[in-house]
C-alpha cells in the first residue's frame, strides 16, 4: 500500500513538472508573454490535441468560455507563486473586468533554456495560434472538445458551437482556417 501511494504521489509530481515546463515552453514560444487567462487556457487545449505528452487533454472540461482545465490554472498559479513565470493585473479605470498577462520571468527562461525541446513544430504551431483572435481560438477549442467529447462531425460540433457562442460568430471563418491548418 505504501509503496503504490509512493508511485501516486510521484505521477502526480512528474505531471506537475511536465505541465509547468510545457507552460512556460509556451510562453517561451509567445515571445515571453501571453494576454489573458482565456488565451493560455484555448491555446494549451489546441496544443494537447497535437502533443498530449505536453498538455493532457483529459484534464479538461466544457467551461463558458470553451475548453477549461483546472489542473493547468492550478499549476499556472504555482508557476506565479514560484517566480516562474509574473502576471500582470491589466484592470481598466472603470474596474468593470480584470484581465491578466502572463510573462516568463529570468528564471522561467532559464528553466526553458536548461530542458530544450527537440520539438521545433511546437514553437511553430505556438506562433500559429498567437496571430490569431483569442475569441477565434475560443471558438476552434470549443469545436475541438465537441468532436472529441460528444463525438459529433465537425460540421454539426462548429453549429453547435456557434449556437453556444454566439458572441465568436464573426471569427468563424478565422476559426475554420485554422483548423483546417492544424
Amino acid at each position: 500500500m505504501l509503496c503504490s501511494m509512493a508511485r501516486l504521489r510521484g505521477a502526480i509530481l512528474m505531471a506537475r513538472v511536465g505541465t509547468l515546463l510545457s507552460l512556460l515552453r509556451l510562453l517561451s514560444a509567445s515571445g515571453g508573454e501571453v494576454e489573458t487567462r482565456i488565451r493560455l487556457q484555448k491555446e494549451a487545449y489546441l496544443l494537447s490535441l497535437k502533443y498530449p505528452d505536453f498538455f493532457d487533454n483529459g484534464d479538461f472540461e466544457y467551461h463558458h468560455y470553451g475548453p477549461y482545465s483546472r489542473f493547468l490554472s492550478d499549476n499556472l498559479q504555482y508557476a506565479v507563486s514560484s517566480g516562474l513565470i509574473e502576471e500582470v493585473n491589466e484592470s481598466p479605470e472603470d474596474m468593470s473586468f480584470t484581465k491578466y498577462k502572463y510573462i516568463l520571468t529570468e528564471f522561467g527562461n532559464k528553466s526553458v533554456e536548461e530542458n530544450p525541446l527537440d520539438s521545433e513544430n511546437f514553437y511553430a504551431d505556438v506562433q500559429k495560434l498567437q496571430a490569431h483572435n483569442w475569441r477565434t481560438l475560443e471558438l476552434a477549442a470549443t469545436v475541438k472538445y465537441l468532436e472529441a467529447k460528444e463525438n459529433l462531425d465537425s460540421v454539426s460540433a462548429f453549429e453547435k458551437a456557434l449556437k453556444l457562442k454566439p458572441a465568436t460568430a464573426s471569427y468563424a471563418n478565422e476559426a475554420k482556417n485554422l483548423l483546417l491548418s492544424a
